[in-house]
């Protein structure tokens, strides 16, 4: 049995637990686990109707993980991922009745150097740049909504939280497609996802946080 079996298998028992109301203690072994392999791409499928909060206190150093994405499969594929070294200093979100684009800069921690993520999604709506102060700030979720968009299954809004500020909802929210993972002690470094006219899929790489 492959490593990667192993975990989708542990994957379906949460799942199946979750509602018995000892999902959160599951859920945490399992993202443990699944972050001895860095990376794995799975839809964890809870709303904000059903939360668990993920502990990332005393994982130590991980790398990153992925978490989601929501979504619907239009446009190509995209992964901006720095690395578990680096933070989100900037975000800029184009916005209307939809969540048109997204871009990201990034720092790494140990030399300094910026990271640009390059525009993802189309030209529409309205723009926004939020700026993260990276000496006393940190972005630990997103949460956001999907909707049905030109026939395309898209993101409809997305709401960013860091430790201190919340920003947002841009786009335009819908009361039955929500999504959302609250964490403790992780914070966001990467997006994935993918992108056409807007913003079709979304998911997120996370890390222990650094402060």
């Amino acid at each position: 049995m492959t490593h990667q079996t192993i975990v989708r298998f542990f994957f379906s028992l949460i799942r199946f637990f979750f509602y018995s109301g000892i999902g959160s203690l599951l859920l945490q072994r399992l993202f443990f686990y699944s972050s001895l392999s860095r990376s794995f791409d799975f839809d964890w499928g809870f709303s904000k109707s059903r939360s668990v909060i993920l502990n990332f206190n005393g994982l130590g150093k991980l790398g990153t993980i992925k978490l989601g994405p929501w979504g619907g499969p239009g446009g190509s594929a995209w992964d901006y991922d720095p690395g578990s070294g680096s933070s989100i200093i900037e975000i800029e979100i184009g916005h209307g009745d939809v969540v048109n684009s997204l871009a990201f800069k990034s720092i790494i921690s140990a030399t300094g150097k910026t990271v640009l993520s390059g525009k993802h999604g189309g030209t529409g709506g309205a723009s926004r740049t939020i700026s993260i102060d990276r000496s006393i700030e940190y972005l630990k979720l997103i949460r956001g909504t999907t909707r049905i968009y030109s026939g395309n299954n898209v993101i409809g809004s997305l709401t960013f939280v860091t430790n201190l500020n919340t920003y947002g909802p841009f786009g335009t929210e819908s009361i039955d497609s929500r999504f959302e993972i609250p964490m403790e002690n992780g914070e966001i470094v990467g997006f994935f996802g993918r992108a056409g006219a807007s913003i079709d899929k979304l998911g997120i790489h996370v890390t222990p946080a650094k402060c």
